[in-house]
């Protein structure tokens, strides 16, 4: 989803990744937030 043109969807990934931050894992949301933002 992140790699989606659709900023809905990208949106939805990075909102998918608050189970890895709840549970203190930062290295997914991490490289999401870097495909999201270098586009």
């Amino acid at each position: 989803m992140a790699e989606s043109p659709n900023l809905w969807k990208n949106r939805v990934a990075m909102l998918a990744c608050y189970y890895y931050i709840r549970m203190n894992s930062f290295n997914v949301p991490i490289k999401i937030a870097e495909k999201l933002l270098s586009c």
